[in-house]
């Protein structure tokens, strides 16, 4: 963006913005899609050494294509340098609390109380020092303008939703559908082609007197929101064919949310010696937008979670005599224990607590749909085989219906653990059991039925 302020003239500094834009939309979308190549085909560690040739590149463009202006080493004395440890030490803890804080508990652990009391005290103190000083990192008093405070805000936010509209799409494909990250990765590679060709169209378009901006960005908000609406009808019975439709409108609605705002906010720039400031500025915001989604994701994630862990639970403990103990409504799916309280096969009352607690610790069922030649692939629309049935998850102990002093989780391990080496065995390891599969029920071995192997 430095350069695009400071080298190319206001006829075609758009087109520059444009290729400035290719860092917000396009790079992430095909990072995650190399990354998955990486992982799948060659080897993890690819996903860090491809830096090497592609940096190296980039140095080499830099050194040899932009102009090199004269050293002024007398600046090293007017460095920020005590902005520059501020900064460090505020966004270094501020990031580590909304990456971790979730994993570690949030302040039940005494390392994210910690890191957050950092945070809380070196932010503040970079922003004093940064608005006094005579050559601050972040020139504050440019967010006093509207437009540049508007482009600023609207990125963050922007980046915000665009990272969720990715992210919960891959998430559903890789945990609950079993696809591997090469495979539900071509949804964020349909967004990462789409900006070659949208964001130079934009740029075009932006440019006629008569396209009022604020119109193109309310047109693409409302491509992202159509996008999110439908991808919230998801099902357990989608694949990746599915997110196609919603990822394209995606891919054509976040190029013409982010031009505008580049736009608008690099229009209020008064000189090239300005550029430096408004691309620190708007690069902060981005910077800070992927650590706050993380966080946000991460927020919804466990609020979802403990709401359906409480509805269900809830459902389980106030009609016991139909979902626990009795004759059963349907035949398939039948409870536990007999209306005497007998176990209806063998540990049916653990099986059915491990099914309750993985329900309720789950934000999606992680079961697979089985299909029909083969209990342990899933087929996708495009005959992909996502091969392999889905890991053991390690979910913390809970205690068994009927079972108050929680000494049933060691009998749930054993269970579990003969019905993975049955499992293994075979689909159909006796002629006189067979297993029961639903993605609305639970696992139990029991008499075959008639016409049913």
């Amino acid at each position: 963006m430095t350069a695009a302020l400071r080298v190319l003239t206001p006829n075609v500094r758009l087109y520059g913005l444009a290729v400035y834009a290719l860092t917000a939309t396009f790079t992430p979308a095909l990072a995650a899609t190399v990354a998955a190549l990486w992982t799948d085909i060659v080897d993890w560690r690819f996903v860090f050494w491809q830096t090497i040739p592609l940096c190296s590149l980039a140095g080499v463009l830099v050194w040899y294509c932009l102009h090199q202006d004269q050293p002024r080493y007398e600046r090293f004395r007017m460095l920020d340098w005590r902005g520059a440890l501020l900064l460090v030490i505020g966004t270094g803890a501020l990031s580590t609390v909304l990456y971790q804080g979730d994993r570690l508990d949030w302040f039940n652990s005494t390392l994210i109380c910690l890191l957050a009391l950092v945070s809380a005290l070196a932010i503040p103190l970079f922003l004093i020092n940064e608005w006094f000083h005579p050559l601050p990192l972040l020139k504050l008093q440019m967010l006093g303008r509207r437009n540049f405070a508007y482009g600023a805000l609207g990125l963050f936010t922007f980046l915000v939703i665009s990272q969720s509209g990715s992210s919960v799409p891959l998430r559903y494909l890789q945990e609950v559908q079993g696809y591997r990250p090469l495979q539900s990765n071509l949804i964020t590679l349909e967004i990462a082609a789409s900006q070659l060709l949208m964001l130079p169209a934009m740029a075009l378009l932006l440019d006629y007197k008569r396209i009022d901006s604020r119109v193109v960005s309310l047109v693409g908000l409302g491509l992202i929101l159509a996008s999110c609406i439908g991808s919230s009808f998801l099902t357990v019975y989608w694949n990746r064919d599915q997110f196609y439709l919603w990822q394209l409108l995606q891919a054509v609605g976040q190029p013409m949310v982010i031009m505008p705002l580049l736009m608008m906010s690099t229009n209020t720039v008064a000189g090239p010696a300005e550029g430096p400031f408004a691309a620190a500025l708007i690069n902060t915001s981005r910077a800070v937008a992927e650590a706050t989604s993380a966080w946000f994701l991460a927020l919804i994630d466990r609020w979802r979670n403990a709401l359906h862990s409480d509805r269900i639970i809830d459902e389980v403990g106030q009609d016991r005599w139909r979902v626990i103990q009795s004759k059963g409504v349907l035949p398939q799916y039948p409870p536990p224990l007999t209306p005497d309280g007998q176990p209806r096969v063998p540990n049916s009352l653990e099986a059915f607590s491990h099914a309750v607690q993985q329900q309720g610790n789950d934000f999606i069922d992680q079961r697979h749909l089985p299909d029909p030649r083969s209990p342990d692939r899933v087929l996708d629309g495009g005959r992909d085989d996502v091969t392999g049935p889905h890991p053991a998850a390690a979910y913390p102990v809970c205690k068994a219906p009927g079972d108050p002093d929680g000494r049933g989780h060691n009998r749930t391990r054993e269970a579990t653990r003969r019905a993975e080496a049955k499992r293994k065995a075979g689909p159909y390891p006796d002629a006189q059991e067979r297993r029961s599969t639903s993605t609305e029920g639970w696992n139990v071995e029991g008499p075959a039925s008639p016409g049913r192997r």
